[in-house]
């Protein structure tokens, strides 16, 4: 299987990803900031730490052996802290919507209303850019 049809299977058809996540996966700057929100999509779609990294080394085509430790800090945390709220925000793309990770005690379908965004997220997908 090759690795773009793993990963639709976990995430969803690959024209529906969020621009936001195809710009980071393949700016240079692999700021703390920008890699934490490429994990946060990985980890809530079900992708695996191992796939994630891969591919984020892939896409910046440059192999960084610190990258699956770093990605692995954001997962271990957000397993971690099950009774924690709003650990970090991403876009569902089976919901359409960007939703918070929460603790898994918690409810892990509440919207992140867009006067609370830390940052400005391009949500739309490559079939309406």
């Amino acid at each position: 299987m090759h690795l773009l049809q793993f990963l639709e299977i976990c995430i969803g058809e690959f024209t529906l990803w969020p621009t936001y996540i195809l710009e980071l996966l393949f700016l240079k700057d692999r700021a703390p900031e920008n890699m934490v929100k490429v994990a946060a999509f990985f980890f809530e779609h079900g992708v695996p730490l191992g796939i994630a990294s891969r591919v984020y080394n892939i896409c910046n085509s440059k192999d960084n052996h610190l990258v699956p430790y770093v990605m692995g800090a954001f997962y271990s945390t957000w397993v971690a802290n099950t009774d924690a709220l709003h650990l970090a925000q991403y876009y569902n793309v089976r919901v359409g919507k960007i939703l918070w990770i929460n603790g898994r005690i918690h409810f892990q379908f509440k919207i992140v209303q867009p006067s609370i965004f830390g940052y400005n997220i391009d949500c739309r997908t490559i079939n309406q850019s």
